[in-house]
């Protein structure tokens, strides 16, 4: 498997087996996260978009330009794009984080937190 596939099922299995998220309602973020990006100013995030279950390629597509639209203005960086995914790696500012948390793409909302590959 080559290593972009390995990275895009980590992430897409990240946000489906966040049980801290899950105990949430959609689109609230962890008051942790908003501490996190406040003291250091940015954190990173994996972002779960708001799509329909049967949605193709140009609809996830949609959807990130429209999360990203709304983001214009914040201090935001797209670390990785999770291409066919309807999710997104981001690192945020505080300021982005709040947008992140009003916007209606939005579906969850979890600290990126990197680990090192296991041998």
């Amino acid at each position: 498997m080559r290593r972009r596939d390995c990275l895009v099922a980590l992430a897409s299995l990240s946000l489906v087996a966040c049980g801290a998220a899950a105990d949430r309602p959609a689109g609230t973020i962890a008051a942790e996260v908003g501490q996190k990006a406040t003291a250091e100013g940015s954190v990173r995030l994996l972002v779960q978009l708001r799509v329909p279950r049967d949605a193709d390629a140009g609809a996830i597509a949609a959807a990130k330009r429209a999360l990203l639209a709304e983001l214009a203005g914040t201090r935001h960086r797209v670390a990785r794009e999770l291409e066919g995914l309807p999710a997104l790696a981001l690192e945020v500012s505080p300021e982005a984080l709040q947008r992140l948390g009003a916007s209606a793409h939005v579906e969850r909302v979890v600290e990126d937190q990197p680990r090192r590959p296991q041998r």
